[in-house]
């Protein structure tokens, strides 16, 4: 569904794209303010160089935006994957266990006896 809602936007965005780039082929002189000298290029390409910079640049924000949630991601994992180490450990010493085991509730409930 992703997918196809993907396409669904890019597929217009691109035709629109390639539609300005053909009407738009005659040359224009482009300058820098301090360089004196000019150089003649198509008029969609300053256009859509600006479109890909401005594209790239989005990118590169959103993904260093999602640093901080990236660390804490892989730290959680990590912990995750240690608490069920030591849940697989805690179990298997149980079993190797023949005395019952007590679990104490933090309540005010009596102990329960598992054996």
């Amino acid at each position: 569904m992703l997918r196809f809602l993907s396409f669904l936007i890019t597929l217009p965005l691109t035709l629109l794209v390639v539609d300005f780039a053909v009407s738009n082929r005659q040359s224009v002189p482009m300058g820098l303010f301090p360089l004196v000298d000019q150089v003649e290029m198509p008029l969609f390409l300053p256009v859509v160089l600006a479109l890909v910079i401005g594209l790239l640049a989005g990118a590169v924000f959103v993904w260093l935006s999602g640093h901080g949630t990236r660390v804490k991601a892989r730290r959680e994992a990590k912990r995750a994957q240690q608490l069920e180490r030591e849940l697989a450990e805690a179990r298997t010493a149980a079993l190797l266990r023949p005395e019952a085991i007590v679990l104490e509730s933090r309540e005010n409930t009596p102990p329960v006896l598992l054996s």
